[in-house]
């Protein structure tokens, strides 16, 4: 069974006690102009493949960014989720996921962009628990990677504690610093 198609027809909303998972919108531009200006951030996101550096400084190029996104998912491409923050009431970041196919595998890509101040052990560990346990069904993978840079420590720990390993460079993922949890 591959990716529902469904999910591209009308894109699902997820929520944990603090955060919610939601399509990106063009509403979302100014809050995400505040993570991806957010310097101490941008280091840290997964730009493997992708064309740009994510480093934005004015509502243009965000806007830009999200017609770009929402044009991929009408494309059935990825899809580019908002992360909304109930305690702030702001979006805080964004999430990616797309399934790769390799040989006999069914690999689930994602990517994790939150503003610096989220990047702290407690609210990455609520987002990959809702990731974890609102993606893999619609998305039918048995295994999922995610990067994260060395210096990203809090990251890494948080990988290491839901049952993620370090992925060598491969032919699955020819990028550094990868890691993966087989299901």
């Amino acid at each position: 069974m591959s990716v529902t198609s469904a999910i591209f027809e009308v894109c699902p909303i997820f929520e944990s006690a603090r955060f919610q998972l939601r399509l990106v919108s063009l509403e979302d531009s100014w809050d995400l102009l505040e993570c991806y200006s957010d310097t101490r951030a941008v280091e840290i996101f997964n730009n493997d493949n992708c064309g740009t550096d994510f480093n934005f400084n004015n509502i243009k190029e965000v806007h830009d960014l999200i017609s770009l996104w929402l044009k991929e998912y009408k494309e059935k491409k990825y899809i580019r989720f908002s992360i909304f923050d109930f305690l702030t009431h702001k979006v805080i970041g964004t999430t990616e996921i797309f399934r790769k196919d390799f040989e006999n595998q069914k690999i689930g890509v994602l990517r994790l962009d939150v503003k610096s101040e989220f990047e702290k052990n407690q609210y990455l560990n609520e987002l990959f628990q809702l990731i974890d346990k609102s993606f893999k069904d619609i998305f039918n993978y048995n295994s999922l990677i995610t990067k994260s840079v060395p210096h990203a420590k809090e990251r890494i720990k948080t990988l290491t504690s839901q049952n993620f390993e370090e992925l060598e460079k491969s032919d699955i993922m020819p990028y550094e610093h990868y890691y993966i949890k087989n299901y």
